[in-house]
């Protein structure tokens, strides 16, 4: 599977993705890479955005990624479970040169309870932007999870091949 995904129409096959988490987690700039293979620079959305995007596996297979961006207001939190609803596999995003960013995972991961944890990864993002990484405290907190983590620059491109190969992976299992 190359990274680089393709908009497309609706094909047989397609699997829902939530991409979730704290805002400016880096969930936009992420998918904008994952899709066009661009880095696109997005500033923090306020109030409530959810985007969907195409991301061609092969010529059978596509994910559909939708993003769901909640300000941190409590009015938002109603929409938020009901967003993710009919996902099948989710990206549980983080920035991980901001340790609050880190520790607000613990709320997005009951909102997706229902994907099995194979379907499921932590992705720390910003990784450009990170002079010290903290594996100690990822690795704790992922593994009281069960579910692996991936750190990505969507910058400079690190990783994104990898965890695009690996949602390839995961949508063959749904």
């Amino acid at each position: 599977m190359h990274y680089r995904g393709e908009l497309t129409h609706t094909k047989p096959g397609i699997v829902k993705l939530a991409v979730i988490g704290a805002v400016a987690a880096g969930k936009s700039t992420l998918i904008a890479k994952l899709v066009s293979g661009a880095y696109i620079d997005s500033s923090m959305e306020m109030g409530v955005d959810v985007s969907s995007w195409m991301i061609s596996v092969d010529e059978f297979t596509s994910i559909e990624a939708s993003l769901f961006e909640f300000d941190e207001h409590e009015e938002f939190k109603f929409f938020q479970a009901a967003a993710v609803t009919g996902a099948r596999i989710a990206l549980i995003v983080f920035d991980c040169s901001s340790f609050e960013s880190l520790l607000a995972v613990e709320e997005w991961v009951g909102m997706v309870s229902n994907i099995p944890h194979d379907r499921k990864i932590f992705v720390g993002t910003k990784l450009d932007l990170c002079d010290d990484v903290d594996y100690d405290a990822i690795h704790e907190i992922t593994s009281r999870h069960g579910i692996d983590f991936l750190l990505v620059s969507s910058k400079e491109g690190t990783n994104i091949g990898t965890l695009a190969r690996r949602l390839g992976e995961m949508a063959q299992r749904v």
